[in-house]
């Protein structure tokens, strides 16, 4: 029965509770505008009408109009002070529009009333989290469920706030005992799989939110929780895959979109991953994280000046996001402005001490020149995803200057091939302090490096080491010598070539005319490290654009190339007088051989640049713009190879100025003693 009051005349109170059943069937048949036009007329005639006003205030909020609702319940509680009904309704109402202080005083009203009641306590619990208060949040939660033992939904909330306050293990058990009440719930699956990726968890995570995707394929969050976790396992292409699919479930959900960027960039899709980020900034344009990724698919595709536009705005939407100042000085290193670079690294590294930010700065560093200090920031490498599993784990202990007379000392290599024949220079000085010398390196450079004054021994890296009293990676030698620019150990030749696998090669090179000219038009493609095909694709020419050097006199070109682009023999340019033997050489020391016999090489920045350099012969490095840090800012010369030059791209892709200079260049080239 409604509440009539006295003073009815006009109209009876069978009327009005005719009137009031009317309403009610309309509201359970879900006709909640009729039932709100209802319940107002049932109040317009028994202003203290209370079950009128809380049904009304019901029906409201199911229309979203939630200022009047919260007219309703206030005139329900006031007409009801001691029903905790209307102050749980009116809290629920105050706390939908964003008001969650004065929804706590009333949560704490509907209490007094009635204090076991436990759908009152879980939402005074999440208006306490809305104050970020979530020790009594947590609280809160508690007293729920220990009010309703079986009430899911507060122990998926008590989850979430556990989780929030950093406690990921506990959530995980509350997560699990909310499943078990109720295991249809797809929210909570989800956030299972968020704390179990917060610990490291990826195969327990990556099954909650498949879960989550089985319960609700529609919940776009799920899917895009997914395609991030398939990304910190390195797994772009099913990751992207998975953002699509939350792309299309919910097209304007501006995580998956700059997410799919992400996963489209780390694949070469760098068209489809500037077009995701930007359907992501029209959707949110204040999103930072969108704006960063565009720029790195503006920066792959050599839009740099874009890119660097791209960042900028990015730092000014967030001026404390590190992503954009180390991406920025990325793309500044590219367009070769190198103490720019430098000083968006120092802006980066505070904001996040990031071992990427840091090996980054290294390389421009030592690209400015400051070489102390870029090898001590290079040991950051270590800490890198890509490098941490190459450092030497060995009981004895890194070398760090201590005295070595007597002592062995292992050198190991631990990226590429170019390095190791670089920074091998160092054994001799290591020598003539005393040590025996070991060298541990992949099988091809074994024969070479025995050639080096001062190695007593050269090993396998596929194979255990022989006794050693220290180990340092090649590379971080320079760091432990200190090594300026004006102190660079250059003692040119410290590789040899056999003598008489060179004399061979030079009784078949005679049969060929003039002057014979080594050629490396390419390196290492390298299709599973995107940013090492990127500068790849930089480095590297096809031998088709070498016809510019058809036509010079008295000239042989020797082809030096290995890999995939050494097929590109068989469809030279007509009139390129090339030759290819490089299928009959195993090794370094093979090709070492075949070069001592040349008079001159020219080479893409490859291995093939640092081999000859350190057997003392004549050669030419052809470097793309954004050149390696290691040739420094000389645009002709390096100390590290002083019989060495450079041909500097003068514009980012401009490989005909480069080789125009080459021609000019070879036509007046002639080896010393030569016929001119």
């Amino acid at each position: 029965m409604i509440g009539i009051a006295p003073t009815a005349t006009a109209v009876s109170e069978a009327d009005i509770e005719h009137m009031f059943a009317d309403a009610l069937a309309a509201h359970r048949a879900g006709d909640l505008g009729n039932a709100a036009r209802r319940y107002h007329a049932v109040i317009a005639l028994r202003p203290l009408a209370h079950e009128a006003y809380n049904n009304l205030g019901i029906s409201l909020i199911g229309l979203k109009k939630l200022d009047a609702a919260r007219v309703a319940f206030r005139n329900a509680a006031t007409l009801a002070p001691d029903t905790a009904q209307d102050f749980y309704n009116l809290a629920n109402v105050i706390q939908a529009r964003g008001d969650a202080l004065p929804a706590i005083a009333l949560y704490r009203r509907a209490l007094i009333l009635k204090p076991d009641d436990a759908r009152t306590r879980n939402n005074l619990a999440h208006a306490f989290r809305a104050e970020q208060r979530s020790g009594d949040a947590l609280a809160a939660f508690r007293q729920a469920i220990e009010l309703q033992p079986d009430f899911a939904e507060a122990y998926g909330s008590f989850g979430v706030t556990c989780f929030e306050a950093g406690g990921a293990d506990l959530a995980i058990a509350i997560y699990r005992r909310a499943i078990v009440l109720r295991p249809t719930a797809a929210l909570t699956f989800g956030n299972l799989g968020n704390s179990l990726k917060t610990l490291g968890r990826t195969a327990a995570a990556t099954a909650a939110f498949r879960c989550a995707i089985i319960l609700q394929p529609d919940q776009a969050m799920s899917h895009n929780n997914l395609g991030n976790i398939l990304m910190d396992q390195g797994r772009p292409d099913p990751a992207r895959r998975v953002y699509r699919r939350a792309v299309i479930v919910e097209p304007d959900f501006p995580e998956a979109l700059s997410n799919l960027g992400v996963a489209s960039c780390d694949l070469g899709a760098y068209a489809t991953a500037a077009e995701a980020c930007r359907r992501a900034i029209a959707y949110r344009p204040p999103y930072a994280e969108a704006h960063n990724n565009l720029g790195n698919a503006l920066q792959a595709v050599g839009r740099l000046a874009e890119a660097t536009a791209v960042y900028g705005h990015a730092l000014r939407l967030k001026p404390d996001y590190p992503d954009p100042y180390n991406n920025l000085g990325t793309v500044l290193r590219a367009r070769g402005l190198i103490d720019e670079a430098v000083a968006s690294y120092e802006r980066a590294i505070p904001l996040r001490d990031d071992p990427q930010f840091h090996l980054n700065y290294a390389m421009a560093l030592l690209h400015q020149g400051q070489l102390k200090r870029g090898w001590a920031e290079y040991e950051w490498r270590w800490k890198t995803r890509k490098l941490e599993a190459q450092r030497g784990a060995f009981p004895q202990p890194e070398w760090n200057g201590e005295a070595l007379e007597g002592r062995t000392i292992l050198l190991y290599g631990e990226q590429g091939f170019g390095d190791s024949l670089q920074f091998v220079r160092y054994a001799p000085l290591l020598a003539a302090q005393g040590a025996r010398v070991v060298i541990r390196v992949l099988p091809p450079l074994i024969r070479l490096l025995r050639t080096v004054p001062g190695v007593a021994d050269v090993v396998s890296l596929n194979e255990p080491p022989p006794p050693f009293d220290y180990h340092l990676a090649l590379m971080s030698v320079p760091r432990v010598f200190g090594t300026e620019v004006d102190t660079i150990p250059a003692p040119i030749p410290y590789l040899q070539a056999d003598r008489e696998e060179t004399a061979t090669w030079r009784e078949r090179l005679a049969a060929l005319p003039g002057r014979k000219v080594g050629l490396v038009w390419a390196g290492d493609p390298r299709p599973h490290d995107r940013a090492s095909n990127l500068v790849d694709s930089r480095r590297s020419l096809t031998l088709d654009r070498f016809a510019a050097l058809i036509g010079i006199p008295d000239l042989t070109l020797v082809s030096l190339q290995k890999g995939g682009p050494a097929t590109q023999i068989e469809d030279a340019p007509d009139g390129l007088p090339i030759v290819h033997w490089m299928d009959e050489i195993q090794d370094f020391a093979g090709t070492a051989a075949l070069v001592a016999a040349l008079d001159l090489v020219i080479t893409v920045d490859t291995s093939m640049a640092h081999l000859v350099g350190g057997l003392g012969k004549p050669v030419w490095i052809l470097s793309r713009f954004d050149g390696c840090w290691r040739w420094l800012r000389d645009p002709d010369r390096t100390p590290w190879y002083p019989q060495a030059r450079l041909y500097r791209q003068p514009e980012p892709g401009d490989w005909d100025a480069v080789l125009a200079r080459v021609r000019s260049d070879l036509e007046r080239f002639y080896p010393i003693g030569a016929a001119v």
